[in-house]
């Protein structure tokens, strides 16, 4: 699992050592910009990236075992740590290793975030997403003691790998938060991405249907490929895009908008791959992309779009 996670970025890091990734919900110095992307300058290599995910499985190996210790003692992680005596002793020596570099001092004073960050940066040795690591150190063990279910676990092992990455490869990071961030078109940037990074979103948001699976990201969709442009900026702008593509829509025969609806998800936020749709419409796969293909020829007619055009083109959105 582990190594399949950072494979996943190093392979997505461009030849540039640019990687476009997916944030988090919550950050650890508690903003709650969401949702937004980070571009990260990457400097790492095959053999670099092989180290940190060896290094990320023996931490997130060592983080559960912790939280199952810590369940069977009926402690929290504020505790002493003691592992009692083990037959093994590289197993112990590994739990007393991870619990003084992630657990050790952290007690309610460093629930605060700037003694976190300030202790994270300590052990890690470097400041970049060192706070975000720790608490989702934290948080596996914490999860791990309570039983949660693997799909949790799992998730929280995820984001810890995405985390540990970043501190230890990437250089420079900024983000892009498509609910606030303007867009400029005559320098074709949103907020401090460009051009290519504005597409490179745009490929990880039609290529991955779980990535920001939301209405507001399948109405935004839905508009860019009526008008063949690339305008993620339209999310912050749902309420007044809404009306308008539903009653486009509602010009399309039945067949043809649940397809474009189940694609795009724009009833439940859950886009569809165009297989997947086949499959529940229980329609033929070239007979969805028919469908698909007929619905977007009508959108573009001027009758259809002329009020989604109008919101489209509105330069009233530079706040």
């Amino acid at each position: 699992m582990v190594w399949n996670i950072v494979k996943d970025m190093f392979d997505n890091t461009d030849s540039t050592g640019t990687l476009i990734i997916k944030g988090w919900n919550t950050e650890a110095e508690g903003t709650e910009s969401n949702p937004r992307f980070y571009k990260c300058r990457m400097n790492w290599d095959f053999n670099k990236a092989k180290e940190i995910a060896d290094d990320a499985a023996y931490y997130c190996e060592a983080l559960e075992e912790i939280g199952e210790f810590l369940a069977d003692e009926e402690k929290d992680i504020y505790c002493a740590s003691y592992f009692g005596e083990s037959s093994d002793d590289s197993y112990t020596a590994q739990l007393n290793e991870v619990w003084e570099l992630f657990l050790c001092g952290c007690d309610d004073d460093t629930d605060d975030g700037n003694a976190l960050a300030k202790l994270a940066e300590e052990r890690l040795g470097r400041e970049l997403k060192a706070c975000s690591v720790f608490e989702r150190a934290r948080r596996i063990v914490n999860v791990s003691r309570l039983g949660a279910p693997d799909v949790i676990l799992d998730n929280e092992k995820y984001e810890f790998v995405r985390a540990y990455v970043l501190n230890r490869a990437c250089e420079e990071m900024v983000c892009a938060d498509i609910s606030n961030d303007s867009f400029d078109e005559k320098a074709v940037t949103l907020g401090r991405f460009d051009e290519d990074d504005i597409d490179r979103i745009f490929e990880m948001l039609t290529g991955n249907c779980s990535v920001m699976p939301e209405e507001r990201v399948g109405y935004t969709l839905l508009v860019n490929m009526i008008f063949g442009d690339i305008r993620l900026d339209l999310y912050r702008r749902f309420e007044e895009i809404k009306p308008a593509v539903d009653a486009a829509l509602a010009t399309l025969s039945k067949t043809e908008r649940e397809v474009l609806e189940k694609l795009c998800g724009l009833t439940d936020g859950v886009r569809k791959t165009h297989a997947a749709v086949a499959l529940e419409l229980h329609i033929p796969l070239p007979m969805i992309i028919k469908y698909e293909g007929l619905a977007l020829r009508k959108l573009r007619h001027p009758g259809r779009s002329k009020k989604i055009k109008a919101l489209f083109d509105d330069r009233g959105d530079e706040s």
